[in-house]
């Protein structure tokens, strides 16, 4: 078989699996394993004995109609946060640094708007770009951070309103720290208490719940029960991971999508913190106490994904029992996440690849220092790697010629042994092996390249620093599609010029397969991001180079 044809068919299966893997929703697959119980009954007989079971809604739970309740907002350099006092919980976190989108230019906006006209589906959005916020839930019944006790013994009703030491918090100088305190108190007697520490130059805040036993009982054993929810709304659905994140026996894990999750819901032992990963940002909490249960619920009508943390909680009378955590809400820095704790840079990941893509990342960030456009550092990256591959490059593209040269020989095969493919097949590998030539040998190049491709791909779905970088012109987010298509349209020129320059083939069936490879992976493109696209269009065009050079030295 042709070896053009071969690289297009291993790229092909390569990339459409990568398509599919990322872009298309895949069944959900429930395979317990020994860290993690799901579904039916072993999850149910798990909860019964840990007393994790669902919340059950309670007549008294949810804000009450006639109540008001009151916000507590935070202001620092880094975000704005409110806290509500019905049930102490976050109401929002918005980062002040990141927005969550980049204005199209005109003539991106003009295509989007032609597109989605045709294919039905309304003009671009033109509302102004607003702070990421890492509250998704819109409910204030569903915020995060709210609590319960599993066992009822602690008489704890989040529709009364806590009580707010202040009002307003805001903090400005570096190193600048301010504590806040929320009030509970039951009407027979018990009192909880959430403190929140916020800091001026970090993403991170401290959070300690305590809690006292009504006075008439010497003491009371329950269960506290910490939650974070998110809303999975419809923009979080198309590519990425969206969804729980936890660090439990030794092990980080990110392998729940929100539709793996059933109704049933998943019990984790041995958590040591949990979270949720919302592409570029995370939400994690680290509690003081290590080595407790979580369990990840979803709500299917509202779509919004609960992930509770158990501790279990021994009451004295006159005594308060702490509970403490940290959290942090902001960008996936590892160096940010690593002052959490180390384990905690498990969450800035960037796949299956992540060993190849941090260097890349290094790389691009390096040059970055020089240049100020990620653009520029994607070309850069480019020109050095077709550099390093140039030895290797060149001998196959040396082979191509001499497949080429081939070719009459082989097509005498094809006619003298067209009725009989197995000896046609022995035959050709027979002239292969006289003229010392290895028809694979066009490949090694471009296979060795795939991985890179693969982790730049990774890269611009979670580095931080990819994340709205602008280029020139109208690309003004390399992590995003080219809204104009352009880049993509170009690539796919260039893959038919690269074709036509280095095609051996005399089969016209071959020839038909080949002439559709460029407008398959030129679709495939379409919607990958900017940065990506341009790393493969000037690659492309490197090698279109070469070969032209070797063709006019010949």
């Amino acid at each position: 078989m042709n070896t053009r044809l071969i690289i297009a068919l291993i790229l092909s299966v390569l990339v459409m699996l990568l398509y599919q893997f990322l872009f298309i929703k895949q069944p959900s697959k429930e395979v317990p394993n020994g860290k993690e119980v799901a579904v039916a009954e072993k999850a149910k007989e798990e909860a019964k004995e840990e007393d994790v079971s669902p919340p059950v809604p309670l007549a008294q739970s949810g804000p009450k109609s006639g109540v008001t309740y009151q916000d507590v907002v935070i202001d620092t350099p880094l975000y704005t946060a409110t806290l509500t006092t019905y049930g102490g919980r976050l109401k929002s976190w918005k980062l002040r640094n990141y927005m969550d989108k980049v204005p199209l230019d005109p003539l991106g906006k003009f295509v989007q708007n032609l597109v989605g006209g045709l294919l039905g589906k309304g003009k671009v959005d033109e509302a102004p770009p607003q702070p990421v916020d890492i509250v998704t839930t819109t409910s204030m019944a569903d915020s995060p951070l709210g609590i319960s006790f599993s066992k009822g013994r602690i008489g704890y009703d989040e529709g009364i309103p806590f009580v707010p030491s202040s009002r307003e918090v805001t903090l400005r100088r570096q190193g600048e720290e301010q504590t806040i305190t929320l009030r509970w108190r039951s009407p027979r007697g018990e009192q909880i208490e959430k403190r929140f520490t916020f800091y001026a130059d970090t993403y991170q805040m401290d959070m300690e719940v305590m809690v006292s036993p009504p006075p008439h009982q010497s003491s009371v054993e329950d269960t506290l029960e910490l939650e974070w929810t998110a809303e999975i709304q419809e923009e979080n659905r198309r590519y990425g991971f969206f969804g729980p994140i936890y660090y439990a026996d030794g092990d980080y894990h990110k392998d729940k999508k929100p539709q793996k999750i059933k109704e049933e819901g998943i019990v984790v032992k041995e958590t040591d913190w949990f979270g949720f990963n919302q592409y570029y940002f995370v939400a994690l909490i680290y509690p003081s106490t290590r080595g407790t249960i979580l369990r990840l619920d979803r709500d299917p009508e509202e779509e919004v994904i609960h992930s509770t943390q158990f501790t279990p909680l021994e009451l004295r009378r006159g005594d308060k029992e702490r509970v403490s955590y940290t959290l942090f809400l902001g960008p996936k820095d590892s160096h940010l996440l690593s002052e959490i704790t180390p384990t905690a840079t498990e969450a800035a990941r960037y796949g299956f690849l992540h060993v190849l893509a941090v260097p890349i990342v290094w790389f691009l960030n390096f040059t970055n220092t020089f240049t100020g456009n990620y653009g520029l550092d994607i070309i850069i990256m480019a020109v050095l790697l077709k550099i390093l591959f140039t030895p290797l490059t060149h001998k196959s593209q040396q082979s191509m010629k001499e497949m080429q040269k081939l070719q009459p020989e082989i097509k005498k095969l094809q006619q003298k042994y067209k009725d009989d493919k197995q000896t046609l097949n022995r035959e050709t590998m027979e002239l292969y092996k006289r003229r010392k030539m290895n028809p694979l040998g066009g490949c090694l190049p471009l296979l060795l390249q795939m991985p890179v491709f693969f982790a730049l791909y990774q890269a611009f779905l979670g580095a931080i620093e990819l994340r709205h970088a602008p280029f020139i012109l109208w690309i003004r987010d390399l992590s995003d599609k080219d809204p104009t298509y352009i880049t993509p349209l170009l690539m796919g020129a260039t893959m038919f010029i690269q074709q036509k320059m280095s095609t051996v083939t005399a089969d016209p069936a071959q020839m038909k397969m080949m002439t559709f490879m460029p407008i398959i992976f030129t679709f495939i493109f379409l919607n990958f991001p900017c940065g990506l696209v341009i790393y493969w269009f000037v690659t492309n065009v490197l090698a279109i180079g070469h070969q032209f050079y070797i063709n006019k030295k010949e």
